[in-house]
């Protein structure tokens, strides 16, 4: 069902024990199955509908990102944007999930 992927990594690290999960994402209804995902688990989250391009953070740092970057499956480049951004908040950690549908071999 694709109501279950939303905000699978948020609800994932959440079931983990992580301390504080924050969840960005530009689609609004991805966000809104992710917050019904959390609110039938029970978990507490923070959800972020935000361009990743617009995000501030305001010098916010965490301890590991763990994000899932369209891997020029959009448009070739798209994938650094979101890499870079990681590395600028993550203290710790940068943990990109790689979409292996989108290889061409």
């Amino acid at each position: 069902m694709a109501a279950a992927v939303a905000g699978t990594l948020d609800v994932a690290i959440s079931l983990l024990d992580a301390e504080h999960v924050v969840g960005i994402d530009i689609d609004p209804q991805s966000l809104e199955l992710a917050q019904e995902n959390a609110a039938d688990l029970e978990l507490d989250m923070d959800l972020i509908q935000c361009d990743i391009k617009n995000l501030n953070l305001r010098g916010l740092l965490v301890d590991t990102v763990v994000m899932n970057p369209p891997f020029g499956t959009s448009r070739k480049g798209a994938d650094m944007e979101f890499i870079s951004m990681g590395l600028k908040v993550g203290a710790a950690a940068v943990v990109a999930l790689r979409n292996c549908n989108a290889i061409s071999a």
